[in-house]
């Protein structure tokens, strides 16, 4: 059996007008990410560069001061040195940029290693060195 075929009803009425043209969508603003890290944080605004000498005293010699203070120093992306001093201290000089050498500065003054014990630290502007690293003297 065979269905006949329905043809389209014709238009009665002449058809609704089209709605108004929307405006043109406005795109959402871009999510911008910050990404917080030393090296975007440094590219972002120019900083100053500033060098300091060092020394701690307490027990920081044999709790493995100077191996922490250069796993520190080259986190924070700073060239430098760290060595022992005869007189039982920690000595050094650090050069980077100023926020990274001001919490190296913090470090060295109330975290070192953790075996050590900070009784003091004292801190001196200095020149600028010519160091491309951070480096334990022996």
């Amino acid at each position: 059996m065979t269905l006949p075929m329905l043809s389209k009803p014709k238009p009665t009425a002449k058809p609704a007008a089209k709605p108004a043209a929307k405006p043109p969508a406005t795109k959402p603003a871009v999510k911008q990410t910050v990404f917080h890290s030393k090296l975007a944080s440094s590219a972002a605004q120019p900083t100053t560069t500033s060098t300091i000498a060092y020394r701690v005293t307490g027990k920081v010699q044999g709790v493995f001061f100077r191996k922490h203070t250069h796993k520190t120093a080259q986190s924070l992306g700073l060239v430098g040195t760290v060595q022992n001093a005869p007189d039982g201290s920690v000595v050094g000089v650090a050069q980077g940029p100023s926020p990274a050498i001001a919490e190296f500065k913090t470090w060295l003054s109330s975290t070192g290693s953790p075996k050590s014990r900070i009784d003091s630290a004292q801190f001196n502007d200095t020149p600028p060195i010519a160091a491309t690293t951070f480096a334990i003297i022996r």
